[in-house]
């Protein structure tokens, strides 16, 4: 019992250390998209994020429709220091990318 005990309270632990930095993300700032059918909003992540030391900015990037409110994507935790350029999704290119890590599928605004 007591290695049950030991393991279920592991697996929180390493639960917590994983999503504990989404869980607990606040925002600092957001993009709407030229036609504002899409929302960016860039979030710091939250305690417990070990690797912060590794990135000068880190943050996590997620996409929403901005009209229904409704989430469509979520970033990794990511170094945004010089790195937060924002290409819209276009005929040409139908992903939203930010800077060099960030790559959301979707489609042209409509017109």
């Amino acid at each position: 019992m007591k290695w049950l005990l030991r393991g279920l309270f592991a697996m929180e632990v390493a639960y917590f250390l994983i999503y504990g930095p989404h869980i607990f993300a606040t925002k600092v700032d957001q993009n709407i998209s030229p036609k504002g059918y899409y929302r960016l909003e860039y979030l710091k992540p939250g305690f417990p994020y070990l690797l912060s030391i590794t990135k000068q900015i880190p943050m996590i990037v997620r996409l929403y429709d901005n009209r229904s409110g409704k989430l469509l994507g979520e970033s990794d935790i990511v170094d945004m220091n010089g790195n937060g350029e924002i290409f819209w999704a276009s005929t040409d290119d139908p992903n939203i990318q930010i800077g060099m890590d960030i790559v959301f599928p979707a489609s042209p605004e409509p017109e």
